[in-house]
């Protein structure tokens, strides 16, 4: 046993009955203390008791607890070197009478129960009276319990048990969840057995977590020798849970909860050797965390594309071999007509001849088989046909069932590797190295909240404003979604934006094609044309004035508006010449318009001038 074993120092010793009762006794304290209700005790059974006649007997002891995989364990244990190793302040012998009064059973478990005393209370260290009161020796408690079913008679054995030296305990035989609760009466059947373990546990100080027995709460005066005490002990029910395993519950709950504290990376620590990723490469470790379970299992979960048969090779026939298959092909269709016909022929005449005489329903066929007005390769392309049809159909069928077991490829290392992936990313468990969480500087990268690993069913969507209506509700969470579906309304808010976009793009359509119309139907301005110093003198539109009325700003405009490139600033001042008398202003061609002067006829323009 290790240091501190007994709570508050304080260790019971149980003697329990022989035979049956003692066993079921034992075996339900040991499923009571696999669900932590009860602590540490010293079991003692009468056929355990080893007597000798001389020297202390050997006591064998067992000792329930839970082993390192949670499953209880029972350990023997001498019964004086438990006491001796470590120091105690209390110490109780509780002794249970067996259920079946008995004197000769009381007697017998009597016997054994005082050789037991006797020598604990030698083992126990002898009291110091100069000593403090923290170093006083342990205090040795005697207390016999008795437990009975209802209307069963107990002055007899209260008699027998009233010279016995300690405390006579008598469990009330009454089953009642209050003092104020009816009574359910106490039976010899499967519940005594658990009517006899909690009065023990409330006496000999058993229960979890209480290390104080309920005889002991009295004074002691009044708990002095041939005393009777009645236990009444009242409970809803036995628990099936500890009260750490209730706390653990709640801590859990609590670590579920997104708003929690306990997962806030700001607040909360990191397990040794990791460290919670930063909120800008959360999206970055995701995505290797995607890639990472996608390559899992020699990648089963990656996609495919089915292999596709390719098309068979062409292959070259010439002109003269592929001319004489086809003359071939028809002169023997066209000599087997005569013979297809006779068939066609005789094949109606039966069935005509089957249908009135026998009916579709008769057992005869008149005539030959109908698969006998085929040849070979006739009744193979028909065989081929239907085999296609079955394959077609099955087709359609797989496509618009749901997806079987036997449509996804698993395997339990696959999920137990996903498991690993999911679990050592939130708390660094498994060595998640080659799957994107390599460690930083033999630190261990994971992530600081679970959602941002998994969607938390009780967090609420909220959608950016500018992508959703105006009448979108901000919040959507599980009361929104009781009330109405909101993908409803962004399914109408799609098809209206949708519907908006077309009419957009049907007006634009339409303005374009009338814009283009119009530019069409527009004539085209009139515009003088360049001069060519080889055809000649320049037309113009409209005859020059006088020099004495001329405008030289305008003679300048006018001047330079057919060339952009005119830089001699003699010419922009020059008048222009007066046309010949005989010369008319052509209309200038739409080659001349639309063709802007080049370098070397604006050149020439200036020569001209």
């Amino acid at each position: 046993m290790s240091d501190r074993f007994w709570p508050d120092a304080k260790a019971s010793i149980v003697l329990i009955p022989s035979g049956e009762q003692g066993e079921s006794i034992l075996a339900l304290a040991a499923q009571w203390t696999k669900m932590g209700l009860l602590g540490p005790a010293l079991w003692v059974q009468p056929e355990r008791v080893a007597q000798t006649s001389s020297g202390p007997p050997r006591i064998v002891a067992v000792v329930l607890g839970l082993g390192a995989d949670l499953e209880i364990a029972r350990i023997e244990v001498d019964l004086f070197e438990a006491l001796a190793r470590e120091a105690l302040t209390v110490v109780r012998l509780v002794k249970l009478r067996s259920a079946a009064p008995s004197r000769e059973l009381d007697e017998q478990q009597d016997l054994i129960a005082e050789r037991v005393r006797e020598y604990v209370r030698k083992s126990m260290p002898m009291p110091n009276p100069g000593a403090p009161i923290v170093d006083q020796a342990a205090e040795l408690k005697y207390a016999t319990l008795i437990c009975a079913p209802t209307e069963f008679q107990l002055k007899q054995r209260v008699d027998w048990a009233g010279s016995e030296y300690g405390v006579v305990v008598i469990a009330s035989p009454e089953d009642r969840s209050s003092p104020w609760s009816g009574d359910a009466f106490v039976r010899d059947d499967e519940r005594f057995v658990g009517f006899t373990l909690l009065h023990l546990a409330s006496v000999a100080g058993l229960w979890s977590g209480v290390p104080t027995g309920s005889f002991e709460l009295v004074r002691r005066e009044e708990s002095g020798h041939r005393s009777v005490w009645l236990s009444r002990v009242f409970v809803n029910a036995v628990l099936t849970e500890s009260l750490g395993r209730r706390t653990a519950a709640y801590v859990l709950a609590e670590a579920a909860r997104p708003d929690s504290l306990l997962v806030d990376p700001s607040l909360s620590a990191p397990p040794p050797g990791t460290a919670f990723i930063d909120d800008a490469d959360v999206s970055g470790y995701i995505d290797e965390m995607v890639r990472g379970a996608l390559s899992l299992d020699d990648g089963a979960l990656t996609f495919r594309k089915p292999v596709q048969d390719e098309e068979p090779l062409k292959r070259r026939v010439g002109f003269w071999r592929q001319l004489g298959r086809f003359l071939s092909f028809s002169v023997d269709k066209i000599a087997r007509m005569p013979m297809w016909t006779w068939r066609a022929i005789t094949s109606r005449t039966y069935r005509q001849t089957t249908r009135l005489l026998h009916s579709d329903e008769g057992a005869d066929l008149v005539g030959n088989a109908y698969q006998e007005a085929f040849d070979v390769r006739e009744q193979a392309l028909i065989a081929d046909a239907e085999r296609i049809a079955d394959d077609e159909r099955r087709a359609r069928a797989e496509a618009s069932a749901p997806a079987g077991h036997a449509h996804v490829r698993t395997t339990p290392a696959l999920w137990a590797r996903l498991r690993e992936l999911v679990f050592g990313s939130l708390d660094g468990s498994a060595d998640l190295s080659g799957l994107g969480f390599a460690p930083v500087e033999d630190v261990v990268p994971i992530f600081g909240r679970v959602s941002d690993v998994l969607a938390l069913p009780d967090d609420p969507w909220v959608a950016p404003r500018e992508l959703v209506p105006a009448d979108f509700p901000e919040r959507v969470d599980w009361y929104v979604l009781a009330l109405e579906d909101p993908r409803e309304r962004l399914v109408a808010a799609a098809e209206h934006g949708l519907d908006r976009r077309l009419d957009a793009e049907r007006s634009l359509s339409d303005a374009t094609a009338e814009l283009a119309h119009a530019e069409r139907s527009v004539p085209e301005p009139p515009f003088p044309a360049a001069p060519n110093a080889g055809a000649g003198p320049a037309a113009r539109p409209d005859p020059a004035p006088s020099a004495g009325s001329a405008d030289p700003g305008t003679a300048q405009r006018r001047d330079l508006a057919p060339s952009a490139d005119v830089t001699d600033p003699t010419s922009a001042h020059a008048p222009d010449p007066a046309p010949s008398a005989g010369s008319a202003d052509p209309l200038p061609d739409a080659a001349s318009v639309a063709r802007p002067a080049t370098s070397s006829e604006s050149a020439a323009a200036n020569r001209d001038v």
